[in-house]
């Protein structure tokens, strides 16, 4: 029984060889994939009695679980592990294992069958204090620099179209793309549509990244990475998927720490001047309907989740302050100033810069697949990872 990191990551490399000898047999792929899930919680503000603190919260939620009979047969138990920073959810479809390392972003692994672990992981979503990280299409676009590109998937769901007679009400999946490439045509594809005359209605929402080891063929992984912060691995090196999965997620987490400390609007009081820069989302999508775009980012709806009450200063300009529905972005409100072209917004000192990476992440998926995250002292896309990063 694992009660140990170094024991959950023999149990995966195990799974992984198992896999790996039983297509070299039959050809067939496995269904017990290993599988990462990027959380951010907002729960504690430090690490006093942490432990402690998440199996509460993590109990309290089983709980409410439970009311529900067929979340109850998930049967979802916590058991303690001889690892400080390490929780094992026991259930009917198997282990779930959830490295708290990092206070404010775990890492959920598992090999359970895709169904069952999205189930789990997505029940978590529900509560206010946890929500997903957002890749935008720019920073998935960019992650080449940590392996070779083996497979895309570009996705696009029109969500400003003024169309709404009876039969696009009919027929409303028209207006959504779905598109997955494999393997090593990938990059010329990505590169075909990025130059396309419809660039801006083609987002990435996956890619798959290949490690491998020039030394020996059988020593690779595969991982198929999600915008919503979802990791599935394919090969034989459990140590190649921790790795790529520890640097794209440390590469996000300081472009978001950057944002927060740097970025963000302060009044300091010693100094008594304000620090911190604008930030512009720039459109490049040029049939933007404005009333419908706020309506969107003030609705509190998903996939935003932002609530807001516009003020109108004519049909090219409404000002916006939102609330982020996820706990209320710590009880910070965000500044936007809204019009066809762009997005202005005033990020405040002690906000979630998660906010404006989900803000980003879903005007590429929804709006303008193109638009770009500049800040006042950047002119390039925030969201790019250069090699410096």
């Amino acid at each position: 029984m694992v009660s140990t990191k170094s024991e959950m990551i023999s149990k995966f490399e195990e799974i992984l060889d198992k896999n790996f000898d039983k297509f070299k047999e039959t050809s067939q792929n496995e269904t017990n994939l290993i599988k990462t899930y990027l959380i951010e919680n907002h729960l504690f503000k430090n690490d006093e009695n942490k432990n402690d603190n998440i199996s509460t919260f993590l109990n309290d939620w089983i709980l409410n679980l439970e009311k529900s009979p067929s979340k109850s047969e998930w049967n979802l138990k916590i058991r303690s592990t001889k690892d400080l920073n390490l929780i094992i959810l026991d259930s009917k479809f198997g282990e779930i294992f959830i490295d708290i390392t990092d206070t404010r972003f775990w890492s959920i692994n598992t090999a359970i069958k895709a169904k069952s672990s999205d189930m789990v992981f997505n029940e978590l979503l529900r509560e206010e204090s946890m929500d997903n990280i957002w890749l935008p299409s720019s920073f998935i676009n960019s992650m080449n620099r940590f392996g070779s590109i083996y497979g895309i998937g570009v996705s696009y769901n029109e969500i400003l179209n003024d169309d709404e007679n009876i039969v696009s009400s009919y027929l409303s999946n028209e207006d959504k793309l779905k598109l997955k490439i494999r393997k090593f045509n990938a990059s010329k594809m990505l590169k075909i549509l990025q130059q396309s005359e419809f660039k801006e209605n083609i987002a990435l929402d996956r890619i798959s990244i290949l490690k491998t080891d020039s030394l020996k063929d059988d020593d690779f992984i595969v991982d198929d990475i999600t915008y919503f912060g979802k990791f599935t691995a394919k090969g034989t090196s459990y140590s190649k998927h921790s790795q790529l999965v520890y640097e794209i997620f440390s590469n996000y987490r300081d472009k978001l720490q950057f944002l927060e400390n740097n970025i963000a609007f302060n009044f300091n009081l010693d100094e008594q001047q304000i620090k911190g820069q604008i930030i512009n989302i720039k459109f490049y999508r040029k049939d933007i309907i404005l009333s419908k775009l706020v309506d969107v980012l003030s609705s509190g709806n998903k996939v935003f989740k932002l609530w807001g009450i516009p003020k109108w200063s004519s049909e090219e300009y409404c000002s916006l302050k939102v609330v982020d529905l996820h706990l209320g972005n710590l009880g910070k409100s965000m500044e936007l100033d809204i019009t066809p072209n762009n997005i202005r917004v005033i990020f405040p000192h002690g906000a979630c810069a998660n906010t404006l990476a989900r803000l980003l992440t879903n005007i590429h998926q929804n709006i303008d697949a193109t638009a770009e995250l500049i800040t006042g002292g950047n002119p390039y896309d925030y969201f790019i990872l250069n090699e410096s990063d």
